[in-house]
């Protein structure tokens, strides 16, 4: 687990801070048939999992996702998160004063950031 939470970090960089011409994705499998991994018979047919993923990657996506059950999984970790932050750090009128994004354009600390001038509503 503490690797892919890992590989997720460093796309997530890439993303901002590689050069404009470079595409960066990220792909989010669930468990695909692979003669390299034992216990995996029940997983996705590989040729499945490649053509879903392949037309992600070819309309630019940066999240590539492939099963749809891992919804689920996530959402229930989103959930627990987005309760965190209304409880202990709900949204207020100029919240925006300590993103980090848009201090980090401010400052040059990135050199882009994809959504650094999004101003959600509180």
């Amino acid at each position: 687990m503490a690797s892919k939470h890992a590989v997720l970090a460093v796309t997530v960089a890439l993303r901002e801070e590689a050069p404009d011409f470079m595409d960066v994705a990220l792909i989010c499998p669930g468990l695909v048939r692979s003669e390299l991994a034992k216990g995996t018979q029940e997983g996705m047919d590989t040729d499945k999992y490649a053509a879903i993923v392949m037309k992600q990657i070819k309309a630019g996506e940066f999240h590539i996702m492939s099963h749809a059950y891992n919804f689920v999984r996530i959402s229930a970790r989103w959930r627990e998160v987005e309760a965190a932050f209304r409880k202990y750090a709900p949204r207020y009128e100029g919240d925006i004063e300590f993103d980090v994004r848009t201090l980090g354009v401010k400052n040059g600390w990135y050199p882009r950031y994809p959504d650094a001038s999004e101003n959600l509503p509180v």
